[in-house]
């Protein structure tokens, strides 16, 4: 009910389930190689909780990949589309925004990369490739927008040498 406390019990009933649903995520083709592959500092910045952001790259095996650079919306004041998220991540990493690439698959992450400061690749290998989807991810501020995690070393790499995501 609206306005009413919730037990504690009640707050662990939630996170076990949330937890649970950790169990069903699915994982993105080719990304364990893409990550494996882009030696850089890595952080995970995501608007679910951190149980459930834990319990899904363990499962997938990804966790390596960020070790204790989670910054999740239960540790911000505003989630995306709000920069929060991304400011922390920035913040804890000790980097300046601007010198950060970020990878988003909706329009509230894109947002609030974006207006963090951050360049932004869009992804839609996760099923939601739609046109309208592409259209609206490059309209709120993705640099480019991709469908293949197997060509993001190639886009860091050219951000890394020349600040831009694709050839001029």
């Amino acid at each position: 009910a609206v306005g009413r406390t919730l037990s504690a019990d009640d707050v662990n009933a939630i996170r076990r389930a949330v937890e649970a649903a950790a169990v069903n995520a699915p994982m993105v083709d080719g990304i364990d190689t893409a990550l494996a592959a882009i030696g850089m500092t890595t952080a995970c910045a995501s608007n679910s909780y951190r149980a459930y952001v834990e319990a899904a790259l363990a499962r997938t095996g990804l966790a390596r990949f960020f070790g204790d650079r989670l910054f999740c919306a239960d540790a911000v004041a505003r989630p995306k589309p709000a920069p929060d998220v991304y400011l922390a991540a920035a913040r804890a990493l000790g980097a300046v925004p601007a010198q950060c690439l970020v990878v988003e698959d909706s329009v509230t992450g894109i947002t609030a990369a974006a207006a963090a400061g951050m360049t932004v690749l869009g992804f839609v290998g996760g099923g939601h490739a739609s046109a309208a989807q592409i259209d609206a991810l490059r309209g709120i501020g993705a640099r480019h927008v991709f469908d293949d995690m197997h060509e993001l070393p190639g886009y860091v790499a050219r951000w890394q040498a020349t600040g831009a995501v694709l050839p001029n």
